[in-house]
């Protein structure tokens, strides 16, 4: 993998979660101890209507989030209805985790932060649909998911 200008990877996680902005940002510090994501590893806690809204993001990107549709993960402890599960489009989920990590390649800051969904999920979501999707910048310049572990 490339790595991006200014020497740092980046990466991002789009989910839903049922929990506040400032719930996750509190327990986002928790999900990178647990997780023991790289200290260097930056991490902030978006909207995504909010990136979508922001003039400085890379058009690459918001034309991913409008075109890419994800199905949720669905632990097989849920009891609803599994045909009233609908794909989303990544640009109608409710959060995205921003990751920069200096001296990395986008996959390597991928996959430093492919855990904390899963921890997300566990605190936030435990046994309901889980939408998430973890992606960043190839070298061919497409935007491509990680999976998720």
């Amino acid at each position: 993998m490339e790595k991006e200008a200014k020497n740092y990877g980046r990466a991002y996680v789009f989910m839903d979660l049922e929990a506040s902005k400032k719930q996750v940002e509190d327990e986002l510090p928790r999900a990178r101890e647990v997780d023991k994501t790289p200290s260097q590893l930056e991490i902030s806690v978006r909207e995504v209507k909010e990136l979508i809204a922001d003039k400085t993001t890379d058009l690459d990107l918001v034309r991913c989030m409008h075109e890419n549709e994800i199905f949720p993960s669905v632990p097989s402890s849920y009891s609803g209805s599994r045909s009233k599960i609908k794909q989303k489009r990544m640009s109608d989920l409710r959060y995205v985790l921003e990751a920069k990590y200096p001296g990395a390649t986008n996959e390597q800051t991928s996959e430093a932060m492919n855990d904390i969904p899963n921890h997300l999920y566990n605190t936030f979501n435990k046994g309901r649909p889980f939408y998430a999707i973890n992606i960043s910048k190839a070298p061919d310049g497409q935007y491509r998911d990680w999976e998720i572990d």
